[in-house]
C-alpha cells in the first residue's frame, strides 16, 4: 500500500512539474494558456526539417573550425620556414642553369651576327679595291 502511495505522488508531483513547464513557456511565447501551446505543437515534418537544419549548422561549425585549424597549422608552417630560410643560404641546382646557357651557345648571339655581316660587308668592299 505504501509503494502505490509514493507513485501516486510522484506522478502527481511530475504532472504538477509539467504543468508549471507548459504554463512557464506559454508565457514566454505570450500564449495565453498552455492548453493553446499544446494545440500549436509543430508537425513531425516541421521537427525533421528543424533537425535537419540544426545538423547543417553544426556541420558548418565544424568545417569552419577545421577551416581554421589548417590554416593556423599553414601559419606556423610559414613562419617556421620563413624563420629557417632567413638563417640558411638557399641552395639552387646550377646544372640546370648551365645546361641552359649551353644550349644557349649553340647560337650566334645578336653581337656575333651583326659582326659577321660587317665582316662581310667590309670584305665586299675590298673586294672591289684593285
Amino acid at each position: 500500500m505504501q509503494c502505490a502511495r509514493r507513485s501516486t505522488i510522484c506522478r502527481r508531483q511530475s504532472r504538477d512539474d509539467a504543468k508549471r513547464a507548459l504554463d512557464d513557456a506559454a508565457r514566454r511565447l505570450r500564449i495565453g494558456s498552455h492548453d493553446i501551446l499544446l494545440e500549436r505543437l509543430p508537425t513531425d515534418a516541421a521537427l525533421a526539417r528543424v533537425r535537419d537544419c540544426i545538423g547543417q549548422l553544426n556541420r558548418a561549425a565544424q568545417a569552419l573550425a577545421d577551416a581554421e585549424t589548417r590554416q593556423a597549422r599553414a601559419q606556423s608552417e610559414h613562419d617556421a620556414l620563413a624563420v629557417e630560410e632567413g638563417e640558411h643560404e638557399s641552395i639552387v641546382d646550377v646544372q640546370y642553369i648551365k645546361q641552359r646557357f649551353e644550349a644557349l651557345g649553340r647560337y650566334p648571339s645578336i653581337s656575333d651576327l651583326y659582326f659577321t655581316k660587317e665582316i662581310s660587308q667590309l670584305v665586299a668592299a675590298l673586294a672591289d679595291f684593285p
